[in-house]
């Protein structure tokens, strides 16, 4: 039974969209922006990939959860590149999705450094 928490989780945790969705009728949920201009990620795929994290301290992950982290993982990266959606980002040719995920993993890095130092 254990082993049915993870996909619930992040289904659960994933499915429902934030209010961070931009007006212009963009379906990927994005980071919302701190006046001191600081984005904060996506609230839902940064629950889901901490429940990932979690999970995979303690088990090996199945080839379904893993993949789905993966992409929780880079769903929240990219929640910090308000221009690039998911879709974008999956049509994008090898050498520009490698720009765009370094961009975005800085983006994550920076906020979790920022992130740490605030607590």
């Amino acid at each position: 039974m254990k082993y049915l928490v993870l996909p619930i989780a992040l289904a659960t945790a994933m499915s429902a969209p934030t209010s961070a969705i931009s007006s212009d009728a963009q379906t990927e949920p994005r980071a919302a922006s701190l006046s001191a201009g600081i984005s904060v990620p996506d609230q839902n795929y940064l629950r889901a990939y901490r429940t990932c994290a979690r999970e995979a301290e303690v088990r090996q992950l199945s080839h379904a959860e893993a993949t789905a982290c993966l992409d929780a993982y880079t769903r929240l990266k990219l929640s910090f590149l308000p221009e690039v959606s998911f879709d974008d980002y999956a049509r994008l040719a090898p050498e520009e999705r490698w720009t765009v995920n370094h961009r975005a993993y800085a983006a994550y890095s920076g906020w979790l450094a920022n992130e740490k130092v605030d607590q």
